[in-house]
Order: structure tokens, then sequence, then C-alpha cells
């Protein structure tokens, strides 16, 4: 009876022990977490910074325009829009009229497949049929190598 009162008592203090490590590995990640927030943040902050500047640096300041090269520039903005979007909405009705032709056909065409054809050898060219023979040394063999 007292022997499973030790053991009783034992397990009590390995599970305590283990809730105390359990708790300060929790208190460590939420204090990783925030370090990791923090530097995303200034990240962030960093990046947002540098796009400002570079905005400062290289922006409409820097390359201003009089009245008239700005009357030209929204001009031609607004050609470029309406022909985008006239481009746009052309390119839409096709693509919906071929979807529409696509699921009207009930058969589907393949297209022949194309292989490589070679012409045939001219008869006016002569063939020969020439027999060489190992015996004889040449400049170089295996034989020749090894030595």
């Amino acid at each position: 009876m007292q022997d499973q009162q030790q053991q009783l008592a034992e397990h009590g203090r390995v599970l305590a022990q283990r809730d105390q490590a359990l708790a300060e590995r929790d208190a460590l990640l939420q204090r990783k977490d925030r370090e990791i927030a923090l530097r995303e943040a200034k990240i962030e902050k960093i990046t947002f910074e540098l796009a400002r500047l570079k905005r400062w640096k290289f922006g409409a300041k820097s390359e201003a325009m009089n009245a008239e090269q700005r009357r030209l520039f929204e001009e031609t903005l607004a050609e470029d829009e309406a022909g985008l979007r006239e481009q746009l909405e052309r390119l839409r009705r096709e693509a919906a009229a071929a979807a529409a032709a696509a699921a009207a056909s009930d058969t589907t065409t393949k297209a022949p497949s194309r292989r490589p054809r070679r012409n045939p050898f001219p008869i006016t060219c002569a063939v020969s049929n020439t027999t060489t023979s190992p015996s004889a040394p040449t400049a170089w063999s295996p034989a020749a190598g090894a030595r």
C-alpha cells in the first residue's frame, strides 16, 4: 500500500516537472513569436520607407512635365486605354464564340500526325559496299594503343 503511494507521489512529481517544462516552452514560444512579429513589422516598415524614398528620388518631381506635355500624355493615355479595352472586348467575344463552337461540334477533329519523312535515295547515285578487315594494323587501333 505504501509502495503504491510512493509510486503515485513520484508520478505526481514527474507530471509536475513535465507541466513546468511545457509552461517554460510555451513562454519561450510566445516570446519568439513576438520577436518574429516585431521583425516582420520592422521589415515591412523599412520596405515601405524604401519605396517612399524611391518615389521621392525617381518620382514626377525629377521628371516634371510642362502643361503641354502633360496634356499630350493624358490624351495618349486615354487613347491607349480605349484601344486596349476594345481589343480586350473583341478577344472576349472571340473566345466566347470559339467556346460555343467547340461545345456545338460533336465530333472532335484530330490534326494529322506529322512524322518526318525522308526522300528516297536517288537512283543516279552509285552504291558501293566496302569491307575492311581488322587483321592489318592501322594508325590507331586498340592493339597499337595498348603498347
